[in-house]
């Protein structure tokens, strides 16, 4: 249930799915949003303002708007900033409160910010603040993946660090929005890596943590886990994007997990020679070189 993970995902919507499927598609959106291609030259301008980002002057009013704001996030994010890309995203909230792109970027840069802290308790923060972001996100537009996804990345975080009880009370709502992504884009890629990732979750549980989940707290989520699922929604999701260091190195460490060593050389070794294009990427090959020296 954890991981974000994940490229390209287009807030617009997507197509509709009825049901569950796993079969192969060629292509498919995953975590992150696309920076704009504008972002470079709004970012030149907004800093060659008199007074910054926040200048009254009518001249510098266009490059305060929220757009150029969520355009310079954007390019914070893809150079490897997320802090200041959280702190732009949230001014973009601040001004205006149901701004959804503000809001679900707030919540996705927070996910990010989660997964490459360091401390548990600073993880677990980033995690509920994102939890919060998305939410909102979902007030102001329900039926739009964006905000589902990363309130069930942001959940699904939280649920791996948590107790039996929180983690089927959290598992039962992030199995429940991954489907809801689902139903709206039958292509998203990091709705299947969710997906995949819980049930891989779920089957590593202890037997007395799993069956205490199951027996007290159980969830349709948790009763159907399987390997066989995990595998089948990791492998989709890779396959939606193939770019994606997260999908490989999910791939990597369920091999791993079943015992499958070639398997799991190939998946991590293509993580190391994806290009680091998302600020935890770096981490995530990090992750890779440590289970391939497990391996060796």
């Amino acid at each position: 249930m954890s991981n974000l993970e994940g490229h390209r995902l287009n807030p617009s919507g997507g197509r509709t799915v009825v049901g569950r499927s796993c079969g192969v598609a060629r292509s498919g959106k995953g975590m992150y949003a696309r920076g704009s291609r504008v972002w470079p030259v709004v970012a030149l301008l907004v800093a060659s303002a008199p007074n910054g980002l926040g200048a009254q002057s009518p001249r510098w009013r266009g490059w305060d708007s929220p757009e150029a704001r969520i355009a310079v996030g954007d390019g914070l994010h893809f150079r490897m900033q997320p802090l200041e890309a959280f702190q732009m995203f949230q001014r973009v909230v601040e001004d205006d409160p149901e701004h959804y792109v503000g809001l679900w970027k707030s919540a996705q840069e927070a996910v990010i910010l989660g997964i490459i802290a360091l401390d548990d308790d600073e993880q677990t923060q980033w995690f509920r603040t994102g939890e919060e972001y998305a939410r909102r996100a979902i007030m102001v537009e329900l039926d739009d993946p964006a905000g589902h996804y990363w309130l069930a990345a942001a959940l699904g975080r939280r649920a791996v660090q948590s107790d039996a009880r929180t983690t089927a009370r959290l598992a039962a709502e992030v199995y429940q929005e991954a489907h809801v992504v689902l139903r709206l884009d039958s292509l998203h890629a990091g709705a299947h890596n969710v997906l995949g990732t819980f049930n891989y979750e779920v089957m590593k549980m202890s037997g007395v943590k799993r069956f205490i989940a199951r027996t007290f707290f159980g969830s349709e989520g948790l009763d159907k886990a399987s390997w066989e699922d995990a595998a089948c929604y990791t492998r989709r999701a890779a396959e939606l994007d193939p770019t994606s260091l997260l999908y490989r190195l999910d791939l990597g460490k369920l091999y791993f997990k079943r015992n499958q060593h070639d398997l799991a050389r190939t998946a991590l070794n293509e993580v190391l020679q994806l290009p680091s294009i998302h600020p935890p990427d770096l981490t995530f090959k990090r992750q890779a070189r440590e289970l391939l020296d497990d391996l060796r």
